[in-house]
């Protein structure tokens, strides 16, 4: 078997894959920062405690050697949904980053996404090509600065105003899809007063998903963090209430993660309402397995249906339409009280 990250005596150091990814399907990773440079020290890293923190943008992976290296990945001539761009830090701190980008863009015709945490989105060298990225996908986990430095452990010179503000200069001159990856841990962020918080800054941050994860911490994995499927729900019921904003839980062990198909549909049904039968011959299925697709977003209280001489119909719930529709009105609106308990 040929490894694809070892071929013909070419070593392949910030290219690897393509590898199949659950949120956005065949993707090549690109790691921009080859070292363990990140202005956080988060609690959950899977990478371990960060060595080297700092805020300081400058060129870890050589933009000549990823070329290279996506070059020969091209050869296997397989089809790409996505160029992931990340690194084992973080990949903002990359101050050729946007350049990278304008590569691919101009060479490789698939979409561009970017995992962040966001520490770094404001700054000149990320702002001015920030545009070259289809999709962005931003960790956002606390919410206030007592929050800020127990998760993150951050450098000294940030606090949670000033990472807020710069996160929405950026919101104001990103145009494309923002993805925000919630990461919840019981009595720190995952309380009714932090639940709202949260909920206010996503209003403000205007995302178009919400993806949220819970679980053990690396660095104390016998930390009890996990709460019963009924929980979930309620969770996700009250962040797309209180939001607008499509919810869903990343988590593997309980498919609660939205499959293309079942996104597909949601994009039907942001048109117009559908009859079960009409839906399943869009999205070239049985009936059978369009209700199944279906029934996460019912839950998730993103579409409604209703009976019309014995026929299902479904439609995209009033409170759930496109952002840009959107979040003027919501953002003015008073957040849900919290009727479950955590």
């Amino acid at each position: 078997m040929v490894d694809r990250n070892k071929t013909l005596g070419f070593r392949f150091r910030h290219v690897k894959g393509p590898l199949f990814a659950r949120q956005l399907g065949q993707c090549l990773i690109v790691e921009v920062v080859d070292e363990n440079h990140c202005p956080y020290d988060c609690v959950y890293c899977p990478l371990g405690p960060t060595r080297n923190k700092s805020m300081t943008p400058r060129e870890f992976a050589a933009i000549d050697q990823i070329k290279e290296e996506v070059k020969r990945k091209l050869h296997f001539k397989q089809q790409l949904d996505f160029v992931v761009l990340t690194g084992q830090g973080e990949p903002t701190l990359h101050q050729g980053l946007t350049n990278i980008a304008a590569w691919f863009e101009a060479h490789v015709h698939s979409r561009i996404a970017l995992v962040t945490n966001g520490a770094l989105l404001h700054a000149p060298h990320i702002l001015h090509g920030v545009n070259r990225i289809d999709q962005v996908q931003l960790s956002f986990d606390a919410v206030d600065d007592e929050t800020f430095q127990k998760i993150y452990r951050p450098h000294p010179e940030m606090r949670f105003d000033a990472h807020m503000r710069n996160l929405l200069v950026f919101r104001e001159t990103f145009r494309h899809r923002l993805w925000l990856q919630v990461f919840l841990i019981r009595r720190v962020n995952l309380t009714p007063e932090r639940l709202q918080k949260l909920a206010r800054c996503i209003r403000q941050l205007c995302p178009d998903h919400v993806l949220l994860s819970i679980g053990p911490l690396p660095a104390c994995p016998d930390y009890r963090n996990g709460i019963s499927t009924e929980d979930r729900k309620a969770l996700v019921r009250y962040i797309s209430e209180a939001t607008g904003v499509l919810t869903e839980f990343d988590d593997l062990h309980d498919g609660a993660l939205l499959s293309p198909r079942q996104r597909e549909a949601f994009a039907l049904l942001e048109r117009r309402e559908f009859s079960l039968h009409m839906l399943a011959q869009n999205l070239s299925c049985t009936t059978a397995e369009t209700r199944a697709l279906l029934a996460p977003l019912l839950d998730a209280g993103a579409i409604h249906s209703r009976t019309v001489q014995n026929e299902p119909y479904y439609y995209l719930c009033h409170d759930w339409c496109r952002p840009s529709l959107k979040y003027q009105r919501i953002r003015e609106e008073e957040l849900p009280e919290i009727d479950f308990k955590l």
